[in-house]
This record gives C-alpha cells, structure tokens and sequence, in this order.
C-alpha cells in the first residue's frame, strides 16, 4: 500500500491512499487532494506523473481534467489535416472557434491574413489593392500605388512620374509617360 506521503496519491475517505486519476496529478507528499490537470495538458495514467502539454506551440488545447491526447482539439486560428495535426490558418483565411473543423476563407477572394488569424476582421484588402464602398478588395487603378495593407485608399502617383501599372505597390513604379523623360539635369 502507498503510503500517504508519496506523489501520485491521495488519502481516501476510508484512509488508505488512492492513485491520482487520470487527468489529475499530485507532486508533493501529503495528504492533499489530487488536482485536475490545467487546461491544454492531459494525464492518461492513474498515478504518479505531471500533466502533458497539448501541443509546444498555441495550436491546440484541452478543457481542464482531460486524460488523452484525444481531448486536445485545434485551437482558434487551427484546423486539422486527416493525420489529426493542427496547422495554422494559411493566408486568406481565419478560424474563430474551437475544433478540427477548417478555417474559414475570407469573404473577398483578395483579402490576406496573417498566419493563424483568428477573426474576420483579420481579413484585409493587400498592399495594391484598396476597399471599394460595396466592401470589395480591388486592384489599384493606374498612376497610384498603395503600399500598406489594409482598407486605406490608393495613393496618387506625383506629377512628375504620373504613370503606373495598375495594381502598383511602391512609390518608386511611378514612372514617366510614354513619350516623357525624367529631367534630372536640375
């Protein structure tokens, strides 16, 4: 019989040591309670032993208690692939729940994200593009650019390099007009 001092057990009501449960631990002697393992760890063994995390990163977690590897599930900003991985919500999409289920597209087909977002308004129009009134991402009209992304408008191109292919991102693709030379001769 263990005695009540030793990790892993606690003193039953009868007054002989019981193993800690799954999803709980106990790593001091006495005669304390075992405690539920935190949330985003499990334990599956009865026991002596510390609780495991989840995952090394924020891609999964657990509810508090959990005793397999199975009760961990995708975090927000995750999905699962068919080996039961947690990948990351790749760009141009974001996940605002809880589960294996897959990450959500954004609602224009140009908007961007960051890696593991986890809220629509996450999704932004790209440098090039500008939001348009009805809440579209649309490409920079020529001679502007826009650097940042975002919903900020386009930016015009100064009057000395007027021209710039549409979509533009930079200030330095403003160029001269056809026909037109840059006169840098001061």
């Amino acid at each position: 019989s263990a005695s009540s001092t030793t990790p892993g057990y606690n003193l039953g009501r009868s007054g002989v040591c019981i193993a800690c449960a799954p999803g709980s631990f106990k790593l001091v002697q006495g005669n304390e309670a075992c405690t539920p393992c935190p949330e985003n760890t499990y334990k599956e063994t009865f026991g002596e032993g510390n609780c495991t995390l989840c995952a090394l990163d924020s891609s999964r977690v657990s509810e508090e208690g959990s005793t397999s590897l199975r009760n961990c599930t995708c975090n927000v900003g995750y999905d699962g692939d068919i080996l039961g991985n947690c990948l990351a919500c790749t760009t141009g999409t974001y996940k605002d729940f809880v589960g294996i289920e897959a990450c959500k597209v954004c609602p224009d087909m140009n908007e961007v994200t960051d890696p593991a977002s986890t809220s629509i308004a996450n999704c932004s129009c790209p440098s090039g593009f500008t939001r348009s009134p009805a809440g579209e991402c649309l490409t920079c009209p020529f001679g502007t650019y826009k650097e940042l992304r975002g919903d900020s408008p386009c930016v015009t191109c100064p009057p000395e390099t007027p021209a710039s292919p549409q979509g533009s991102e930079f200030a330095q693709e403003c160029t001269c007009d056809v026909g037109s030379y840059l006169d840098i001769s001061g």
